[in-house]
């Protein structure tokens, strides 16, 4: 056997084997928790139901102003927002 009929073998031998473990993984938690969401968070997008941030914006649910992660004020469920600049410290 050639070297690149080796090598061929063994790119195809790891993938079936990843693909293989992936896949049981991925069937496991799906029985025992449920991989997927509910249809009307799929619907209304994960990142404002679960992450509470819009990833784009263009629709009426828009980002909090200023952009980016570390600016943004989360209003959690049963937690205070998150003080937009931190308390300074005294040494």
């Amino acid at each position: 056997m050639t070297n690149r009929k080796r090598q061929a073998l063994a790119i195809l031998a790891v993938f079936a084997y990843t693909f293989t473990v992936t896949w049981v993984i991925a069937k496991v938690l799906d029985l025992t928790m449920s991989i997927r969401v509910a249809g009307p968070v799929e619907a209304k997008g994960l990142d404002i139901r679960l992450h509470a941030e819009n990833a784009y914006e263009n629709g009426e649910d828009k980002a909090h102003a200023p952009r980016g992660h570390a600016e943004q004020l989360h209003h959690l469920v049963g937690q205070a927002a998150v003080s937009e600049k931190p308390e300074p410290t005294t040494r």
